[in-house]
């Protein structure tokens, strides 16, 4: 199974865990209203706990991955995405549309492209998120547990988030080693 197709498969599944993004600078968007948005979203995650869901469905021919973003129970941004993974068995590409609260008239498109690393320990996304470029790293902790980061020119996330398989306990996930 070649390495992209195997990372995937051992992610397949929904995730969770406590969002934390901290500014580490001056807020630069391309446009005023995406630098507000940074900065609410800044303003809500230090008042409230953020959690952040995502769910991978690997059986197909391209992953289908989700994401939302919750404060007090409430989804701030949902995305979905469908992940094409190249032939070469560590490239990807990603395609799909994020909604935000702030913003229910307009979708958004989203693109990026990524890499998984050899050993498939993990993986690194570039995509735009708020008009911002955005690094994504995921690096594979054990069986359950993932290790993000986000970074931005301005702003830092360092979180982990925690598989489940629907509330079936005795369902395993398949091992990278």
């Amino acid at each position: 199974m070649p390495p992209n197709r195997a990372y995937y498969a051992a992610m397949h599944g929904a995730w969770r865990g406590r969002y934390r993004l901290d500014l580490t600078g001056r807020v630069t968007a391309a446009s005023r209203l995406d630098a507000m948005a940074w900065r609410g979203f800044a303003w809500l995650l230090r008042l409230f706990p953020a959690f952040l869901e995502t769910s991978v469905d690997a059986s197909g021919t391209d992953v289908l991955h989700t994401t939302t973003l919750r404060v007090l129970g409430i989804a701030l941004m949902k995305s979905v995405e469908r992940i094409e993974l190249d032939e070469d068995g560590h490239r990807l590409t990603l395609r799909g549309t994020q909604r935000f609260l702030m913003e229910p008239w307009r979708p958004r498109e989203v693109s990026g492209t990524g890499a998984i690393a050899h050993d498939v320990s993990g993986a690194s996304y570039a995509l735009a998120f708020l008009g911002v470029a955005l690094e994504q790293r995921v690096e594979r902790v054990d069986d359950g547990t993932l290790r993000f980061t986000h970074v931005t020119p301005f702003a830092r996330g360092d979180f982990l988030l925690r598989g489940s398989h629907g509330g079936d306990p005795g369902r395993s996930r398949p091992s990278l080693r």
